[in-house]
């Protein structure tokens, strides 16, 4: 007989008591859990799901989609500069390079509005030029036919290179950027030197001494010779000798970007360049008779002026690189570049001579003075082609994101010039022959020097 477990029969009968007194079905029931006490809750509606628990993030806004974070700016350095405005602190896209401020070892400085210029004060050294001898003494109680007659005189002014000593020039450079990532831009540049004077003056006193003579060679003995200005007892009168030099430059330029790099560029400079040189000779010979045994009466004055004006006028087109280095506030800057075109050699020479003679009936003019006689006088004018090379080094320290101070040497020099003492033929005729001449000689000038300055960028 078989035996049927009581346990299945007794666990039913169990789960229908329990529905019966909990009033459910048994169908639906689900085996009890005892809740937590927690505070009240509000009903929640049908789909309610439970909250999942995550960090609050930060504020923040949403980016354009052309975003890009802003360059780290090097600590203790004012932010980048900002061509593109808006007070973004950000410098433009151009290529991948970074600004000067925007920190690394070595660093590009784009414009923030694309203006610059600079100013420099210069001390510069020029070549000089020569002059003939053109004041000679001699001692009291040289024969008269020796008196201020080379070899044997001494010469006072000339027979040596003038113009050559420490004068001051100053440079100023005005430039725009054609583009925000400094590209290409537009500069002009103006030189100018103050102007090398040199001269002098020798006057004798009211008996005639020093013996004074302006030297030359007398095409009419075939020897050399002096007029005199003043021989003691004889005459007495002085002898003056003024020179001066102007040189000036402007200039307009093309700057394109060649090369760039982390805190390096290179530069492809073309433009036109103007020059000017000038050089002038003023002579003065005044001599006045106090020897009663004279052919002309004492007192008679005779005067004579040369005038000597050489210009020289270039225009041409220029070619050039220009390049720097900067490190943080630091930069070396370079420039070399050259100038082929014409020079215009302009020359004018006028002499002119002045007598009067007690009881003459009033002083006389008339063409001719010691060294500029009729035979060459005039202007003459000529054109040649030529060069002007030009270098520059030099260093420059970042004050803040507008001012540079900088320090620099410079170099200039100019192919064929004429000069005035180049242009004095001291081979004279005085019966009025063909000397002396003009032959228009060139020579080579150049301008060397150092500077200071302050360059700014807006």
């Amino acid at each position: 007989m078989k035996r049927h477990s009581a346990f299945p029969i007794t666990v039913v009968v169990a789960l229908i008591v329990a529905g019966a007194v909990m009033g459910q079905d048994p169908q639906q029931w689900r085996p009890a859990v005892v809740p937590v006490p927690q505070a009240p809750a509000s009903v929640q509606p049908s789909n309610w799901q439970p909250a999942v628990y995550s960090p609050v993030p930060a504020p923040m806004t949403i980016a354009p989609s052309g975003y890009a974070p802003a360059p780290e700016v090097t600590p203790g350095v004012t932010g980048c500069s900002d061509p593109v405005g808006a007070g973004t602190g950000r410098c433009p896209d151009c290529g991948g390079q970074g600004c000067f401020w925007c920190g690394g070892w070595l660093r590009d400085r784009f414009g923030i509005c694309g203006l610059w210029g600079g100013v420099e004060f210069l001390h510069v050294w020029a070549h000089g030029r020569m002059l003939p001898p053109l004041i000679t003494t001699s001692p009291d109680g040289t024969p008269r036919g020796s008196a201020g007659v080379l070899p044997g005189a001494t010469i006072l002014f000339g027979g040596e290179r003038i113009g050559d000593d420490r004068q001051s020039a100053g440079r100023v450079t005005f430039g725009v950027w054609l583009d925000d990532c400094e590209n290409t831009g537009l500069a002009a540049r103006f030189f100018a030197i103050e102007g090398a004077n040199d001269g002098a003056t020798f006057v004798s006193n009211d008996t005639g001494s020093p013996i004074l003579g302006a030297p030359f060679f007398n095409v009419s003995i075939a020897a050399n010779d002096a007029v005199l200005a003043s021989y003691p007892n004889e005459q007495r009168g002085f002898i003056d000798a003024r020179t001066s030099q102007d040189v000036i430059m402007g200039e307009g330029l093309l700057r394109t970007l060649l090369l760039r790099g982390n805190g390096y560029r290179l530069d492809l400079l073309g433009g036109y360049l103007y020059s000017q040189v000038s050089d002038g000779l003023d002579y003065r010979l005044n001599t006045t008779i106090i020897d009663p045994g004279s052919i002309f009466p004492i007192g008679s004055n005779f005067d004579f002026i040369d005038r000597f004006d050489a210009r020289n006028d270039f225009h041409g087109a220029t070619a050039g690189l220009m390049g720097e280095l900067r490190h943080y506030q630091w930069r070396i800057h370079a420039m070399g570049k050259i100038s082929f075109g014409n020079v215009r050699q302009e020359l004018t020479v006028s002499g002119q001579q002045t007598i009067d003679i007690p009881g003459g009936g009033g002083p006389i003019t008339g063409p001719g003075g010691i060294y500029a006689q009729p035979s060459n006088s005039g202007t003459f004018v000529r054109n040649e082609t030529t060069y002007i090379p030009e270098a520059y080094l030099g260093i420059g320290y970042q004050v803040n994101r507008c001012l540079e101070l900088t320090a620099g040497y410079t170099f200039i020099y100019w192919a064929d010039v004429i000069t005035a003492g180049d242009q004095i033929d001291t081979s004279i005729d005085f019966s009025g022959g063909t000397r002396p001449v003009v032959t228009l000689r060139d020579t080579d000038f150049w301008v060397m020097g150092v500077s200071l300055g302050a360059s700014w960028n807006y």
